[in-house]
């Protein structure tokens, strides 16, 4: 039976990413960058032109445009989910944890921007994201959790 640290990938510099890793590294790498490109263009546009999120979705939320959501998506989102492949690259001890941690916020994220504003098919996209960074960080944390 193989190691824990061979199942999941050393942390010691110079060795191979397991297959889960890669998941994990390109899922956050994508949705962080798609974050950050999205939280900027609402602080340039607040009234959401670029992305043609248009006002109107707000309505019944507390916000009238998206300047709020530009710096929470650019920093909460987009930071998070770029820390954790960045972490998991550079071998740090708790990369997968902030994976997980980022993977579950996003689908609570969604589920709250849903309740918020209603449907919108990024939801979906995000939400289903976020679910599988959860499921790729899933054997390394319950292998932790087991002990």
């Amino acid at each position: 039976m193989r190691s824990n640290a061979a199942q999941h990938g050393s942390q010691a510099g110079g060795a191979r990413l397991a297959a889960g890793d890669k998941t994990v590294l390109a899922l956050e790498v994508f949705t962080g960058l798609s974050a950050v490109a999205g939280g900027v263009s609402f602080v340039a546009t607040p009234e959401g032109s670029v992305l043609s999120m248009h006002t109107s979705l707000l309505a019944g939320s507390p916000f009238t445009d998206y300047l709020i959501a530009g710096p929470f998506l650019t920093v909460v989102v987009g930071m998070g989910m770029l820390g954790a492949p960045l972490m998991l690259f550079m071998r740090l001890p708790l990369a997968r944890d902030l994976a997980a941690i980022s993977g579950g916020s996003l689908v609570i994220i969604e589920i709250v921007e849903r309740a918020v504003i209603g449907f919108n098919p990024l939801e979906v996209l995000y939400g289903g994201l976020g679910v599988l960074s959860l499921g790729a960080c899933a054997p390394y944390c319950l292998t932790r959790v087991r002990g």
